[in-house]
């Protein structure tokens, strides 16, 4: 299928074998269709070539015209032609394919034929190439002193137009969906094709009425069990065998007073209005499966996510849970330890059981964190926002953090704030805590300092300290859950990387804003800034 491409190193191989079927396939129509007259009731040479330069880059299109010149010229020449029609016809053949191939170019929906407006395009794309190719041969034999008669005119618009409609979309290729049902069911297909080609023969040799009406229901059977693809077959059998028994002397009909010019006019006129028909109809049918497979996939999607939500709910408070009982026993084991280290003399144990401390208030501090993150995945965090003084804040995260300052030999200083703001009190020192403890992890030297500032109506509080800084292109991604900078070896003495994480989390569900500045080597801002109480804003 021409579709799917043609690679470098074949091109002048498809050329040439473009070139060849083109030839084959125009004396093929000249010595069939052609009943003693100058046009053909059957052409599918320009459907090839059409779907040819669609396929092909641009480039390659020179190539392949000539390749088709020379195949049609020898065609008409061999049929017996004059010199002068057949330049003509291969003037205007040639032009109808790289009109047609261009539009599609352009409108490449009306080829894929994915719906009914897509058919609708393709088939008046079909008609305007056939008419204007049919306008130059008119034309060109009417200079040439051959006018062509009327039904001749009809005949050569039918031709070109059905040519182009039913089999171009057989020679580009139709895609994979279009093909599934049909490839689904081979059998079954092969069957309908025999009854569609038996039906053809049957109405052509007994001339009875009979058979060509039982083509409209099976064609609807087609398009409702093969789609496209099998629509497009049953249409080119139809087509293939009335033109051809028609020239064998059977033709699809016994109309009076009719000659066989007649005969194949009424035969492509019927062979039209069943594919005007059929396709649509297949279309619209592919149309709405693809639809339907798109809705259950979402549905289906959709459930899988209120699965995975309610799952991670469960999770979050099974963690909550679990995180809260552990807790318990942890305390209670460092109260236990607190009270053998003050009965202890030996220095040796007294040092032992001041690691277990330790050891200890690491896993409180993971309990702690992991209970936070859990409690705020599962929606079990409520902001309680109220007007409270920022000083009391600052206090009870001074009391909690400057024993740790101090073992460091920082100094943790936090500047006096007379202001109050409105928001959530526990959830803010939460923030700040988080903040502090953060820089104090990682600042060797030097101080952490709290402070604050008017900003408008909101107040800036700033946790700054001298440490390692932040290098630019970690920034991003700092807020993220278990980042750590500078531990490598994951030190759960250091925590797991969820501070920041917890404290980006609960600003927004405060719904306030965080930021941080950071020059490397020397030191980092983080920021939250609070909504000033209504008396204190400006």
């Amino acid at each position: 299928m021409f579709g799917r491409g043609i690679g470098a190193e074949r091109t002048w191989l498809f050329v040439g074998a473009v070139g060849v079927a083109y030839g084959v396939l125009s004396f093929a129509s000249l010595y069939f269709t052609r009943f003693g007259a100058e046009v053909e009731a059957l052409w599918v040479s320009n459907a090839l070539l059409t779907a040819a330069l669609v396929a092909s880059a641009g480039r390659h299109w020179p190539w392949l015209l000539v390749a088709a010149a020379c195949g049609h010229f020898s065609a008409h020449r061999i049929a017996g032609d004059p010199l002068g029609l057949s330049l003509a016809f291969l003037l205007s053949d040639l032009g109808e394919s790289v009109l047609c191939a261009s539009l599609l170019r352009a409108r490449p929906s009306a080829l894929a034929m994915q719906n009914f407006a897509g058919v609708a395009e393709f088939l008046a794309i079909c008609v305007f190439s056939a008419a204007a190719s049919c306008a130059a041969t008119t034309f060109g034999n009417w200079a040439l002193g051959a006018p062509l008669s009327g039904a001749d005119v009809l005949i050569w618009l039918l031709a070109d137009a059905l040519g182009l409609f039913i089999f171009l979309p057989l020679f580009f290729g139709l895609d994979e969906a279009q093909w599934r049902q049909a490839r689904a069911r081979p059998a079954q297909l092969l069957l309908a094709l025999a009854l569609v080609f038996a039906l053809a023969v049957i109405g052509a040799y007994t001339q009875s009425p009979i058979p060509r009406l039982l083509s409209l229901p099976l064609s609807v059977v087609i398009a409702f069990r093969f789609g496209v693809a099998g629509v497009e077959l049953a249409l080119s059998a139809i087509l293939v065998t009335w033109v051809v028994s028609t020239y064998l002397g059977h033709p699809p009909g016994a109309w009076p007073d009719l000659d066989m010019r007649g005969y194949l006019l009424l035969a492509q006129a019927f062979v039209a209005a069943l594919a005007m028909t059929v396709v649509p109809l297949a279309v619209i049918l592919e149309d709405r499966e693809r639809l339907s497979m798109r809705l259950a996939e979402a549905a289906k999607a959709d459930a899988t996510k209120r699965e995975a939500e309610k799952a991670n709910a469960f999770k979050s408070r099974l963690i909550a849970m679990a995180s809260h009982d552990l807790r318990q026993p942890v305390l209670a084991a460092q109260s236990y330890l607190d009270a053998i280290e003050t009965r202890l003399r030996d220095p040796e144990t007294q040092a032992l059981c001041v690691k277990a401390t330790q050891a200890l208030d690491s896993m409180t501090n993971i309990l702690e964190a992991l209970l936070d993150v859990s409690r705020l995945d599962a929606g079990i965090i409520a902001p309680r926002p109220r007007d409270f003084p920022v000083s009391e804040v600052f206090e009870r995260v001074a009391a909690v953090n400057r024993p740790c300052a101090e073992a460091k030999g920082l100094l943790l200083r936090v500047e006096t704030s007379p202001h109050i703001v409105h928001s959530d009190p526990s959830l803010v020192e939460r923030i700040v805590d988080n903040f502090v403890s953060n820089a104090i992890r990682y600042t060797e030297r030097g101080e952490v300092t709290v402070w604050t500032e008017v900003r408008g109506d909101m107040l800036a509080v700033n946790v700054t300290d001298t440490g390692i800084g932040i290098a630019p292109e970690a920034l991003p991604s700092i807020f993220d859950d278990y980042v750590q900078l500078n531990n490598p070896e994951r030190d759960r003495s250091k925590g797991l990387g969820l501070g920041l994480t917890i404290a980006r989390r609960m600003a927004s569900l405060l719904d306030l804003r965080i930021d941080v500045r950071t020059t490397g080597g020397e030191g980092s801002t983080f920021t939250i800034e609070l909504p000033l109480a209504s008396a204190q804003a400006p």
